[in-house]
């Protein structure tokens, strides 16, 4: 499903390279769950965001859904992305001015699906959000925000769901639900689910975890 081979990645500070991932290589089968973990600084972020097309390595390969995403252009990996892939981020990243059910539907509504709306409402009761349809982010809890999200996310039923520190804004309570969630949706739509995070449970509970050190993964 996707293979990382010599990835290495720097940017420049000052008058210095700065080396974040170095010599970076590993594989992650169709439909695992993978943490990738690590200190503060190490890179995980820059680590997740190339992998899903965000950004574009310094050199090295990406292969994901059989296709180089570290070789594409921009306007192709954003294409790519439109139809592969799914992101949650620790800050929510909702459209302050549409509902949660317009923020749900906007991806599918984007895509051509003309059943936007019903697998929007679909997605947001399985988060226990029915009632809170026409409610914009600041009328909705943290973990409600997060909840909404995770439905945008989902209701396309990406391949491949990246997600960043899930459950870093929430209060250990609310993020445990959030993890049961994710993994629950993870089993249904049998997506291949990579997250960065500090979490231990959360990290547990994945079928494979990588711990960036120094630049370069090892595997636990």
């Amino acid at each position: 499903m996707i293979s990382v081979n010599q990835l290495h990645h720097q940017v420049t500070s000052g008058e210095d390279n700065l080396v974040i991932l170095d010599n970076v290589n590993f594989a992650i089968e169709r439909g695992q769950s993978v943490a990738i973990t690590g200190s503060s600084g190490s890179g995980k972020t820059t680590l997740l965001s190339l992998l899903a097309g965000l950004e574009t390595p310094t050199s090295g390969e990406i292969i994901a859904q059989n296709q180089c995403i570290s070789s594409m252009s921009e306007d192709e990996r954003a294409s790519f992305r439109a139809k592969n892939v799914g992101f949650v981020f620790q800050s929510f990243h909702l459209i302050p001015g549409l509902t949660a059910l317009e923020n749900v539907a906007l991806p599918l509504e984007l895509s051509g699906n003309p059943d936007a709306q019903s697998i929007a409402k679909d997605y947001l009761s399985k988060m226990g959000l029915a009632k809170r349809l026409t409610h914009n982010p600041t009328q909705l809890s943290g973990g409600e925000q997060q909840r909404v999200a995770l439905a945008r996310a989902f209701c396309v039923r990406p391949p491949l769901l990246f997600a960043d520190e899930p459950t870093g804004n929430l209060d250990e309570k609310t993020g445990e639900h959030i993890i049961d969630l994710l993994f629950a949706l993870h089993q249904e739509t049998q997506s291949t689910l990579i997250l960065v995070t500090h979490e231990a449970r959360l990290a547990s509970t994945c079928d494979q975890k990588l711990v960036l050190a120094q630049g370069q993964i090892h595997e636990s």
